[in-house]
């Protein structure tokens, strides 16, 4: 076997395990957070969705870009990681400590007493995802994706299931506290258990300024992106209640679980492996039109398969107090079209070593985002003025976007709408049958339900037969190996 051919093998296994862990992760996770969601109030959600803004933004912080730049060098030593690893970790400690010096501040600011202390407890997941940052950028690195799904599911699972306990006993919101940072402590814990590389404690200063010189610009991009993300957050958490909060960042959760895994799977793995071609631009072309139709070829129908049945799905998997979260959750799916393409798209900037690029097309991007949210917020929208202002800015976002692909690698808005037209048109019509079954009388919302997936998928199925789109063969040759690998025996 050459080597094109060993890595087109291990790009495909690599692609499929990558898949699984964030499909299945995600889905484990969904069905905890249904089970969570039964149990506990919006307005718990509400006070987890104040802090994650704080988290999230001392993510970005502590990786400062270093785990793009890893992955994208073709040699790394010992020094280069040692040296990313102690950054990362003096990083988190002194971030966990402002927050804890700042959370009477913050809860007063938006006047939920218990938000000090669950900030003072859940920050700690800062430092503990910080410990294992090094580490999984090692196993992505060597594309060891089969592992990272093992971490993961059992992670979820153990987490999850000492969250919804805690719930069941009333712990109410720090039954969320307790799945989080159980999650990140467990995956970290395996992280280092598998992967088994351990640091040297040597600061290497000419291997920070190699990677930072890539990183900063990305660390910046992140920072932007991370605030006008949760500028939502914010703008509901002060000005809406608590309960409206909560309505929004579990159907974003809800949302997320269904269009991040497509889209991170398709990025984890493209990335390393297009870097690999980054001198190659017909190679990367190529390789790139392939990645963007596939991904949307499943992307595309589960969002606005979601959107169809929102209405069933809501009613009964999270129960009557749920149901004014249907029509955020249905306007966010829309807004997840594009995150597939947006993120592959800019995936390119990274590939092509122009983090330059990437901090400049991100500062575009959200001036056109925050100028969108200041109109919606000037003229008095409400919620609703916001969530739609949220799909339009991923439209425009799309596009600015993609003409940088053309830039760099010579694939242009045109040929890459040219290449998604006829799934985006199936996908429309799988969904319009879909939800035209909602005004029809089953009788059973389980059946309603039933109807509406067996339907849809059929629909879809018969629709990319006979409109010919090859990736309905591409994901029959994908997935067709899985069954056979999991129940296969191993030899004696």
């Amino acid at each position: 076997m050459n080597t094109d051919e060993s890595m087109k093998d291990k790009t495909i296994k690599g692609m499929v395990w990558s898949f699984l862990d964030t499909v299945g992760s995600k889905a484990i996770q969904l069905m905890m957070q249904i089970f969570l969601a039964r149990l506990l109030l919006p307005h718990d959600y509400g006070i987890i969705g104040i802090v994650t803004i704080f988290l999230m933004l001392s993510q970005v912080l502590t990786d400062s870009g270093f785990a793009n730049a890893l992955i994208r060098e073709k040699e790394v030593d010992q020094k280069d990681y040692s040296t990313v690893f102690l950054y990362n970790m003096a990083v988190a400690v002194t971030l966990y400590l402002i927050l804890f010096l700042s959370s009477s501040q913050i809860s007063r600011f938006f006047e939920l007493p218990q938000l000090e202390n669950v900030l003072k407890v859940y920050g700690l997941i800062i430092i503990v995802e910080a410990a294992g940052m090094v580490q999984k950028v090692i196993l992505t690195k060597n594309l060891e994706f089969s592992i990272q799904m093992k971490i993961n599911l059992t992670a979820s699972v153990v987490s999850g299931s000492i969250a919804i306990t805690c719930a069941v006993l009333g712990f109410g919101v720090w039954s969320l506290v307790v799945k989080m940072l159980l999650f990140q402590f467990f995956q970290t814990t395996f992280y280092i258990y598998f992967n088994r590389w351990k640091p040297t404690f040597l600061f290497n200063k000419a291997s920070f300024n190699k990677l930072f010189t890539f990183g900063w610009k990305l660390l910046v991009s992140n920072v932007i992106t991370v605030l006008y993300e949760n500028i939502y957050v914010l703008i509901i958490g002060r000005s809406f209640s608590t309960a409206s909060l909560g309505y929004y960042t579990n159907s974003r959760k809800i949302s997320d679980a269904a269009s991040f895994p497509i889209a991170l799977s398709v990025e984890k793995v493209s990335y390393p492996v297009l870097s690999r071609y980054q001198d190659d631009d017909h190679r990367l072309k190529e390789g790139f039109r392939k990645v963007i139709r596939a991904s949307v070829f499943i992307a595309f129908p589960v969002m606005l398969g979601l959107a169809a049945a929102a209405p069933v799905l809501f009613r009964l998997l999270l129960g009557e107090q749920w149901i004014p979260a249907t029509s955020y959750f249905q306007i966010l799916c829309f807004s997840s079209l594009f995150i597939s393409l947006h993120m592959i798209n800019l995936n390119i900037l990274n590939v092509k070593g122009r983090s330059d690029l990437f901090l400049k097309v991100n500062l575009f991007e959200k001036s056109i985002g925050f100028a969108i949210v200041a109109g919606v917020v000037g003229f008095n929208l409400g919620i609703f003025g916001l969530l739609w202002g949220l799909v339009l800015s991923y439209f425009f976002t799309y596009f600015i976007n993609a003409s940088y692909s053309k830039r760099l690698i010579g694939y242009s808005i045109l040929e890459q709408i040219n290449d998604i037209k006829g799934i985006a048109c199936v996908s429309a019509l799988m969904a319009i049958s879909a939800y035209s079954m909602n005004y029809v009388s089953f009788g059973n919302d389980w059946i309603l339900l039933l109807s509406q997936m067996t339907v849809g998928i059929a629909v879809y199925i018969l629709l990319s037969y006979l409109f010919r789109i090859d990736e309905l063969k591409l994901v029959y040759q994908l997935m067709a190996p899985i069954p056979r690998k999991i129940f296969q025996k191993k030899p004696a």
